[in-house]
């Protein structure tokens, strides 16, 4: 999995809706720059590259190999839910602001990201799981 580039998510798989897909999965794969969705996906959503789901009020994965132009990243103001392995390493994000109504921040959601230097806080996180942050920074 380490050369794939671009992968897409179906809409079905075994005749059954994708609803969700494990941030970790991604997060194995050191080389991603893009995950898309098919235009038919009823629960899952990409935009620019980062999974979400369809409503966008959760933010499933951002690829380890992110648009190496975009330093900070922006977590849409709709998401109230970050998923665990969601920033998994990532090696190119240099600061992340989280959008107002994330209330907790689950483990692993930003493990590895090597570059990571400031993560934006809002007032309404009341929680930081274990090792949400474990092997980061520069």
């Amino acid at each position: 999995m380490e050369n794939v580039t671009e992968i897409t998510v179906p809409a079905e798989y075994q005749g059954k809706p994708v609803v969700s897909v494990d941030g970790y999965f991604f997060g194995l794969m050191r080389s991603l720059k893009k995950i898309a969705t098919a235009e038919n996906s009823k629960y899952l959503k990409s935009v620019d590259g980062v999974l979400y789901s369809s409503n966008m009020t959760e933010l499933l994965s951002v690829p380890a190999d992110y648009d190496k132009s975009v330093t900070v990243f922006r977590v849409p103001e709709s998401v109230t839910t970050i998923h665990s392995y969601a920033f998994s390493n990532n090696r190119n994000i240099e600061e992340i602001i989280l959008s107002d109504g994330i209330t907790t921040i689950p483990e692993y959601a930003f493990t590895e990201c090597s570059s990571l230097k400031k993560v934006f806080l809002p007032d309404s996180v009341k929680k930081i799981c274990e090792n949400a942050f474990s092997y980061c920074g520069a």
